[in-house]
């Protein structure tokens, strides 16, 4: 492998000499004294091709059932990549006006081509290895994808096409997204949004898109109220632009009312996703989304007490996931979680582990040990073993999931807080009432600042520590 990348960067040198070499006349003298000649994009266009990266890709997102990579992030790396011949003119117009200077010129085709063309090769690589049923390597999939959107925004900011730019940055900012890179992420959907809202106006589908992203990053960060307030502006763009029952408006239903569930308006939640629900079922095509109301309308109902009509859409749910996706996807294993969860509840501890157990080892093998779900996973599993007093197990579970938590999400997030709750009622058990006292105390606080005082969440952890503080005292 070192030859075969050591030989093409030396032909791309090459190239890159002949395109400048290939111009007669030097079109314009830069401030810094740089003789800038006319690059023909169509002479770029055959010394740098993409074809072959878009075909890669497209072949991606047919497997998407096989992979962990985010289907949007794909959707999205294929829009901006289709656009590799405006973006190499883009590139070209900006040397020839002297905004790209000689050295950022070299920079893009003698280094940052040849590192996406490797990295386009390597994803080809494991597109063909899963297209045959072998296993793939998810974690270093995602790192590759990653690598390869990186140096795409690398051309693309350098485009000055600043839709394609936008695109790009989205594309990455999901991915991240989707690894539980949170403080990477963020940043670049807020310039993604930016661009769209300069270019287009302010009721543009796209800036719906970007509302409608950054809204996911903050709800997954515990801004509800920050999130909150983005959706509803990406429910007015798409509802005036699209109607009331397009599957995008489905879309924002679907995430405002899983937000409201989050918050605990439960009440507020329903109709939207039951709203959303009935957009889904009369679209065709759009499994994926149906399961994921589903599922979040399973929740309300069991929020509300009604248990049966909960399991009931969560194997509904279940079922539509593992014909869609395959036994092994991070989406069954978000089904299998919530059912299993579901089971526990209804105190059916034998039912819920399996499935526990199996959504847990789905998303270690999809996803860095360090993501958010893995977290949830380990969570609710230390939840079943301590009520199956299974202590010796549900400790270490409980405090690898906080410290996942506490590293991805950081301090103050309200599922940090429901680990700190968690442990604190695993210590009680082990009669430390002091140390239990001190984690509630502190996941009070994270609650009442992040859901407010009356939140069910922060109800269940104030009389927690209360019944703990009682207890510590009838100890002394």
């Amino acid at each position: 492998m070192p030859l075969v990348s050591l030989l093409g960067t030396t032909l791309i040198m090459l190239a890159a000499s002949l395109a400048v070499e290939s111009q007669s006349a030097v079109n314009h003298i830069c401030p810094a004294g740089e003789a800038h000649m006319k690059v023909d994009p169509g002479k770029l266009a055959q010394d740098y091709p993409a074809q072959s990266f878009d075909s890669t890709l497209h072949g991606l997102r047919e497997l998407e059932n096989r992979i962990s990579l985010a289907p949007d992030a794909l959707e999205q790396a294929g829009e901006a990549t289709q656009q590799w011949k405006a973006i190499l003119k883009g590139i070209s117009d900006g040397y020839a006006s002297c905004t790209i200077s000689q050295k950022q010129y070299d920079d893009l085709f003698l280094q940052v081509y040849p590192l996406l063309r490797d990295n386009a090769l390597e994803l080809e690589k494991m597109r063909q290895a899963a297209a045959k049923g072998e296993n793939v390597d998810s974690t270093r999939l995602s790192r590759i994808f990653v690598s390869y959107l990186d140096n795409l925004h690398r051309f693309t900011a350098s485009s000055s096409n600043q839709l394609v730019d936008a695109t790009a940055l989205n594309a990455l900012a999901t991915e991240l997204l989707n690894q539980g890179d949170y403080a990477r992420a963020e940043p670049l959907y807020r310039n993604a949004l930016t661009i769209r809202e300069k270019i287009p106006g302010q009721e543009d589908l796209l800036v719906a898109v970007s509302i409608n992203n950054l809204a996911v990053l903050l709800k997954r960060k515990g801004d509800y109220a920050g999130a909150g307030d983005l959706y509803r502006q990406a429910l007015a763009i798409r509802e005036k632009l699209l109607g009331p029952d397009h599957p995008d408006v489905a879309l924002e239903l679907n995430n405002l009312g899983e937000l409201l569930r989050q918050t605990g308006d439960v009440a507020g939640a329903q109709p939207l996703l039951q709203r959303a629900l009935t957009i889904w079922e009369k679209s065709l095509h759009h499994d994926r989304e149906l399961a994921l109301t589903l599922n979040n309308l399973a929740l309300v109902l069991r929020q509300r007490g009604d248990l049966d009509g909960a399991e009931a859409l969560h194997r509904r749910a279940l079922s539509v996931r593992e014909k869609v996706f395959g036994p092994d996807h991070p989406d069954v294993a978000q089904s299998l979680n919530n059912l299993g969860m579901l089971l526990f509840y209804r105190k059916d501890y034998a039912g819920a582990e399996p499935l526990l157990r199996r959504a847990l080892a789905i998303r270690e093998k999809a996803f860095a040990p360090d993501n958010p779900d893995v977290a949830n996973s380990l969570n609710n599993l230390a939840l079943l073993s301590e009520n199956q007093n299974n202590f010796k197990e549900a400790e270490p579970l409980c405090r690898r999931a906080l410290a996942i938590q506490e590293k991805v999400l950081g301090p103050n997030h309200p599922d940090v807080a429901a680990s700190l709750n968690n442990l604190a009622m695993l210590l009680s058990f082990k009669a430390d009432y002091a140390g239990a006292e001190q984690l509630l105390q502190r996941a009070l606080a994270i609650d009442e600042n992040s859901l407010g005082a009356n939140h069910p969440a922060t109800r269940n952890v104030r009389d927690n520590l209360a019944a703990i503080r009682q207890k510590f005292k009838k100890s002394q």
